[in-house]
Formats: structure tokens, C-alpha cells, sequence
């Protein structure tokens, strides 16, 4: 799920890249958003098997990656697992190779030098070491940062193995060069923009990240979806070009391809959850195409 990588990411535009404060957004009116709650879905037309959608959260928490008895029936009673982009070996080495400058340039020459201190600093909390952090394209960093410092599987990766040892097909709904492109293609200025703010306000992205994951113990979708908002953003065109291409954008092409895979056969889907609820999410858009939708769990 890329979409919780932008929690509360974009504070004010800086000159020279210099630290902002975070503006909470005033509380805002309740909004009602379809498909508030629940992780898994059963998804049925007329003339096409029984699937399921699983939304899932990109973290290796065990209290997350043991996984549910309802999740663990749906996918024993699937043929196919289908998960946002499949992370086989070629795949990864090509996305791991995209991460680094390849032309001589150097992260620590974007950067000043206290910013560059402290991001060698925390991305050595992630396991990268000084001499890979120096040429690091500044996208590349960000994601680094934005996720929780652990070293355990994700869980759609335990899915994909639990997948595998019952003999299941698996695919991707994306491949690996369509996710790269969402942060790669972003000119370079906004990447550093976007590092800069990870920076500046890591610990704050922490926990709010701690926030996320008790809000997907608790199933609540509404919660996630609104909970990105909780800082003053949303006129920001950073923020919203981001936005369109991390969520609004895939949802559209995530929804086509499920639709046109689970109309040739019965398949288990895991995307991230907050591609599932709201007008524009995958759930609706599958509604959209005729499918019936049921929560699960």
C-alpha cells in the first residue's frame, strides 16, 4: 500500500529545502465515505466465481502478519493470489538498482550538511549503510523513511508465501516499473522537497505510522482514510499531484485489472487498504463494473 507513505509528509514548501512546521488541518465535519469498515471482501457478479479483496497494510508487525482465520479460509479457497505488483527476484533487483544514482552524483550534494548528517543517520536505522545512503536518489530515501524501521516480512509478502506453499498462481497487478514511475517520474526538486520534510518531522511520521497500524487492527477504513488529512495539505499542489498518482489514478487501473481478472476466474486480492473505501476507491468502482461487494471481515 504506497498511499500511507504520505502521512502528514508535506509541510510548507521550503526555500533551500529548510525545515517547516507541521499545520494541523482545523477538525473537519464528519464525511461519510463508503465501505468504512472491514479489511476483507467478498467479491460476486452473475456468471463469475466467488473472489475476495484483502486490504492490507505494508508493515511486519505479528499482530498483523498472523493472519485472521476468516483471511486465512478466503485464501484457501481461492485458485489464484493477486497482489500489487508481484516481488519476485528480477523485479526487485531491477526496483533496488532504480534506487541509486548510476551518473556520479551524490545525495550529500543536495542536500546541507546537517540535513545529510541526520538522514545517513536515519537511514542507518533502516539498514542502510553511509556509503549506499550517499547515492540514494532523494525519492528513494523518502520511501526508505517512511516506513517502520524493522527487517521482518510485510505482510503482503507473507501472504505471497503462504500463497506459493498451497501451489497458488500468483501475479501483480502492476509491475514494478509502473510503481517505480509514481516517485521516480516526480521532478527532482519536489523528491527533495518530499526528503526534506521526512527529515525534518521523522519521528512525527512514526507515530503516526503506529497510529495507521491500530487503525487497521481495528479494521477501520474511514479512520485511515481520513487520518492522511490530519495536516493543513490540501492545497498544496505537491500534495495533490501525489495524491492523484498514489491512490486516485491506481485505484482506476487496479479496478480494471481486478475486474478483468476475477471475470475469468476466482482469485484472492491484496492491495494496499487505503486503495478500498471511499467514491473513488476500488470497492466502488468495482460496484461501478457490477460486481457485488460483501464485508467479511
Amino acid at each position: 500500500m504506497i498511499a500511507v507513505l504520505l502521512l502528514a509528509l508535506l509541510a510548507a514548501p521550503a526555500a533551500a529545502y529548510e525545515c517547516q512546521p507541521l499545520e494541523l488541518r482545523e477538525p473537519a465535519a464528519a464525511v461519510d465515505i463508503r465501505h468504512d469498515r472491514g479489511l476483507l471482501w467478498r467479491i460476486s457478479k452473475p456468471g463469475s466465481a466467488t473472489s475476495y479483496l484483502y486490504g492490507t497494510i505494508h508493515v511486519s508487525d505479528p499482530e498483523i502478519t498472523d493472519l485472521p482465520e476468516p483471511v486465512l479460509a478466503a485464501l484457501a479457497d481461492a485458485s489464484h493470489f493477486v497482489m500489487e505488483a508481484e516481488l519476485d527476484g528480477p523485479a526487485m533487483l531491477g526496483f533496488a538498482q532504480q534506487m541509486f544514482y548510476s551518473d556520479g552524483r551524490r545525495l550529500s550534494e543536495q542536500l546541507d550538511d546537517d540535513l545529510y548528517t541526520r538522514a545517513e543517520d536515519l537511514l542507518g536505522r533502516h539498514g542502510v549503510p553511509p556509503l549506499a545512503a550517499q547515492s540514494l536518489k532523494p525519492w528513494a530515501a523518502f520511501m526508505t523513511l517512511n516506513m517502520p524501521p524493522d527487517n521482518g516480512l510485510p505482510l503482503d509478502l507473507v501472504l505471497m508465501e503462504k500463497a506459493e506453499q498451497r501451489g497458488m498462481s500468483v501475479r501483480g497487478l502492476e509491475t514494478m516499473e509502473e510503481q517505480l514511475a509514481v516517485f521516480a517520474d516526480l521532478d527532482e526538486s519536489a523528491q527533495l522537497r518530499l526528503l526534506v520534510d521526512t527529515l525534518c518531522h521523522y519521528e512525527d511520521l512514526q507515530r503516526d505510522m503506529a497510529q495507521m497500524k491500530t487503525l487497521y487492527r481495528q479494521r477501520d477504513l474511514a479512520g485511515l482514510f481520513r487520518y492522511h488529512n490530519k495536516y493543513n495539505l490540501q492545497d498544496r499542489a505537491v500534495y495533490k499531484q501525489l495524491m492523484q498518482r498514489l491512490l486516485w489514478d491506481r485505484n482506476r487501473v487496479m479496478a480494471q485489472r481486478i475486474a478483468a481478472i476475477i471475470a475469468e476466474d476466482d482469485a484472492f486480492v491484496a492491495i494496499g487498504a487505503m486503495h478500498l473505501p471511499g467514491a473513488e476507491g476500488v470497492l466502488t468502482l468495482l460496484e461501478n463494473a457490477g460486481f457485488k461487494v460483501q464485508m467479511v471481515y
